[in-house]
Order: structure tokens, then C-alpha cells, then sequence
């Protein structure tokens, strides 16, 4: 759909395989589907998100600071690491003050849908990834609520993390 079709390349081939793999109807253990969405999930989190936001505040000069289209200070950077994990980007939007947050928003994302989606994909992403094995049943079970009908008022996960489409031909914000 639509969604999918605005999703990064990485995303996309992700989600490809791990359908190729539901398909095949051969595997004793669907885990690694599950684990393929979500990791198609975190990829295109990375780039919807965690990667612009990130790029404002390395490019140099400029004025920073919390005014809306202004790069994020260095400072107001809440994660240590360089790869942020779902459960640190979650802990971080339940601060619906941070700084961070507003520039979630600023992407053109709701910080609250974002945070449900990662609520909706972490538990069962790190069984899937450690633990946990699923029949094909369960599989489909999960993907069904992850994907569900993709309507305005009941966004699917992908759609959750994706910015609002800007219609063709708008000049970009300036």
C-alpha cells in the first residue's frame, strides 16, 4: 500500500523477506518473520526520526536551540549510544516536555502514535529475536494487529512512524 511504498529501501526489503518466508509455509518456527517486520520497523524509525534529528544538530554553525526548526542542542540529546534502542526512544516520549519530543513532532509525527507503535512492536520484536518461537498461526496473529486495515483514524504501525506526506507540487515549509 501506500505506506509501504514511502517506507526506506532497507525497510522494505526487510518486510519483503520476511513475507517471502509466511509464504513459503515451510518453517517450523515464524519468529524470524516477526523479527523482520520489527527490524523493518527500527530501520525506518532510524530514518524517520533518529537520523534527521541527529543530522540538525551535527551540521555546523547556525543557531540552535528548542525554536521549532531549529537544529536539537547537542545537549538536549537524551541517548548515550549511537544505535538507540526502541525501549530508550519510548522512555524518551513519555516526556511529552523534552526537547526531543517536540522535534518528533516537528518531523511532522504525532510523539504519541510513535509511542504506541513501539509499545505495540517491542514485546514481541525481542521474543521473537532471544526467546520466543511462533507458529504460523501467531505470526499472522501479531502481523494482523501490527498491519491492520490502514484507515486515517487507526494508523498501522508503518504508518504511525512515517511523516505526513506533503501532497505534490506544496512548496516545502520555509
Amino acid at each position: 500500500g501506500p505506506a509501504f511504498d514511502r517506507l526506506c529501501k532497507v525497510a522494505r526489503v526487510k518486510i519483503v523477506d520476511a513475507e517471502r518466508t509466511l509464504q513459503s509455509g515451510v518453517s517450523g518456527d515464524y519468529a524470524p518473520v516477526i523479527h523482520g517486520y520489527a527490524s523493518a520497523f527500527e530501520c525506518q524509525i532510524d530514518e524517520s526520526i533518529i537520523s534527521p534529528i541527529k543530522a540538525s544538530w551535527q551540521h555546523p554553525g547556525g543557531v540552535v536551540g528548542a525554536m521549532p526548526g531549529k537544529p536539537l542542542p547537542l545537549e538536549d540529546w537524551p541517548f548515550r549510544k549511537d544505535v538507540v534502542s526502541l525501549g530508550e526512544l519510548a522512555h524518551e516520549l513519555c516526556k511529552p516536555a523534552s526537547r526531543f519530543a517536540s522535534k518528533v513532532g516537528e518531523q511532522g509525527l504525532d510523539p504519541s502514535a510513535v509511542l504506541k507503535a513501539i509499545n505495540d512492536v517491542r514485546d514481541h520484536r525481542n521474543d521473537a529475536a532471544h526467546t520466543a518461537s511462533y507458529s504460523m498461526r501467531e505470526a499472522r496473529e501479531i502481523l494482523k494487529t501490527w498491519l491492520r486495515i490502514n484507515r486515517p483514524d487507526r494508523p498501522n504501525i508503518f504508518a504511525r512512524i512515517l511523516p505526513i506526506a506533503k501532497p505534490e507540487g506544496d512548496p516545502a515549509p520555509g
